[in-house]
């Protein structure tokens, strides 16, 4: 004799101690096995048909297994032991962390591989190395457990020029048919690329691992190319947040890119009238790369908007006159109230020097010909938000 808990109905349990003996019989009943139970053998009443589970036990024991597996599966991820491969889709969280390394890369490489640079030295970076290129700087670390590269923008004139250069120039992107990109921008990865692969090796993040990229600016364009170019090297690149980047190549690359990551994976953040997603123009052959992520507020409270298509009117596209946007900079220097540029570095080795803007927008400085032809047909500019003394070296477009 023992005791059990027969489940006799959906509706109802019953505690029942019985003899295992004649009173007990298995039945077939559409193809299962049944057991009928007497409760009273010696009066034969209160026959009961029941499975061997019923429907009842059955949705208390799976509750059970679903309560267990959900409180799991929240302390993994407060824990953040699900890892970064876990994140799909554009994270407003995650965007303002990666906002913050982009920022990072501006400052000092000796308080980056010290991981002491202010506030954009997020908590848990490990094993930095720094990698010079011409005239910008990216590094490499581990964090949450993963690799990371994040490309430096804009610092002072000289990278500016560089930038800009060769404006309208493109070069053939490698493995890529019918692909181009911006010819200064692909030298700038160039100068960097074996670099950030070797640092990557030696903190562990060999081909085939998984890495995230961030950029900001410059920053953001090389940091699409060597998204491409590592992918195809035997990285995997699992997240991926750009701000404020120019147009970096042909409709076929950014095509290619969009195909190759997805639309969940490699995010392109814009804010309110930043005049740098505008150049170079989309009339010379370049085009923006999706999805964009598009911001029409400051800080990171308002609300989005994220369009799939490259050069969407909904999104940035709807402030195109970069003359005007010109007189925005400063929503190049901040994304979701993170300061962006090079100021905010608390130890860095050279400062933004102050210096007079040229009369007339950046831009016009830069591009007098199509800057004339815009302002043409421009209604009258706005005041200047910004005073010309608060102007930085990275405070001009890329």
């Amino acid at each position: 004799q023992f005791e059990f808990e027969l489940c006799v109905s959906p509706s109802r349990a019953l505690p029942l101690p019985f003899f295992i003996g004649p009173a007990m019989e298995v039945v077939e009943e559409r193809g299962r096995p049944e057991v009928l139970v007497t409760a009273d053998p010696g009066a034969a009443r209160g026959v009961a048909r029941t499975r061997s589970l019923s429907c009842r036990c059955r949705c208390i024991l799976l509750g059970v297994l679903l309560l267990v597996a959900a409180v799991g599966g929240i302390a993994l991820w407060a824990s953040g032991l699900l890892g970064p491969s876990s994140h799909r889709g554009f994270d407003v969280r995650r965007a303002i962390l990666f906002a913050n390394l982009a920022g990072a890369a501006y400052c000092s490489a000796a308080s980056l591989e010290a991981w002491d640079c202010g506030p954009k030295c997020i908590p848990g970076m490990q094993k930095v190395r720094v990698c010079q290129g011409e005239t910008t700087q990216a590094f490499v670390g581990v964090w949450e457990g993963k690799g990371l590269v994040s490309f430096q923008g804009t610092q002072s004139a000289w990278s500016m020029f560089q930038d800009l250069r060769t404006w309208s120039s493109s070069s053939p992107w490698e493995d890529c048919a019918g692909c181009s990109v911006h010819s200064g921008f692909l030298a700038e990865w160039t100068s960097l690329r074996y670099c950030i692969m070797d640092a990557l090796s030696a903190v562990g993040q060999v081909r085939g691992s998984s890495i995230r990229i961030t950029g900001h600016s410059l920053g953001a364009a090389v940091s699409s190319l060597g998204a491409m170019a590592l992918a195809q090297d035997g990285w995997i690149v699992a997240e991926a947040y750009n701000f404020g980047m120019p147009r970096a190549g042909n409709a076929k690359f950014s095509a290619a890119l969009a195909r190759r990551f997805g639309a969940d994976t490699v995010f392109r953040v814009t804010h309110h009238m930043d005049p740098v997603p505008h150049v170079p123009p989309e009339d010379l052959g370049f085009m923006h790369y999706s999805p964009e992520v598009f911001f029409d507020k400051d800080g990171a409270d308002g609300p989005f908007v994220q369009c799939a298509d490259p050069e969407d009117t909904k999104c940035a596209g709807q402030y195109s006159n970069i003359v005007m946007d010109a007189y925005y900079i400063n929503d190049h220097l901040d994304y979701m109230g993170v300061n962006t540029g090079s100021t905010g570095c608390s130890k860095r080795a050279v400062a933004a020097r102050a210096f007079e803007p040229p009369e007339g927008s950046a831009v016009a400085a830069v591009f007098p010909e199509a800057a004339a032809a815009a302002a043409a047909a421009a209604p009258p500019s706005p005041p200047l938000p910004i005073k010309r003394n608060e102007f930085a070296a990275d405070a001009v477009l890329v």
